[in-house]
């Protein structure tokens, strides 16, 4: 019963063989992605989103400056052979303080990353669709990110620059 199903396996694959020879060559393109932070629609949404998030940041960095400025009285401390009970309150302090800052960096990673999909990625699916409708206008069959640690095989052509120019001159939504 194997040889029968291996024989007719093999039957299937010789008969596809002269299929494949027949059709023509993958036509690859090169993309680099992170060229596109350059377009202004991507930019602006970016640049929106990072402004929401301006006072938020400081405030993350408030909380770190109090940390280190905390660390070091306590390494002074240290330095200084203070009281035990003295090193035990700076580091208690410090200990709060750091886990603040871990919960305020974490809160503001979570709803940074809440914000960006909402203003950002309607941006980046537009990008994405132009960007398979461009390709394939072209009778690309594949595209490669290279900027996504893909590689590019030999006969890709970098097509980043010229659709860039293209998405420049479509009608915004």
């Amino acid at each position: 019963m194997r040889t029968i199903g291996k024989a007719i396996m093999m039957a299937a694959m010789l008969a596809a063989l002269p299929a494949q020879a027949q059709q023509p060559a993958a036509k690859i393109a090169v993309i680099q992605s992170s060229q596109f932070s350059a377009l202004p629609d991507l930019a602006q949404a970016q640049e929106r989103v990072n402004r929401e998030f301006t006072p938020r940041a400081s405030e993350l960095e408030r909380i770190a400056d109090r940390a280190a400025k905390l660390d070091d009285e306590l390494q002074k401390l240290k330095t200084a052979n203070a009281p035990q009970a003295e090193q035990k309150s700076k580091l208690a302090q410090l200990e709060a303080v750091n886990l603040e800052y871990r919960r305020v960096q974490e809160d503001l990673e979570t709803q940074y990353t809440k914000r960006a999909q909402t203003v950002i990625g309607p941006v980046m699916l537009r990008i994405q669709d132009l960007l398979a409708k461009f390709l394939q206008g072209q009778g690309f069959t594949n595209a490669v990110d290279i900027d996504a640690g893909q590689s590019a095989p030999a006969g890709a052509i970098d097509k980043t620059k010229e659709f860039m120019t293209w998405y420049q001159a479509q009608p915004r939504p």
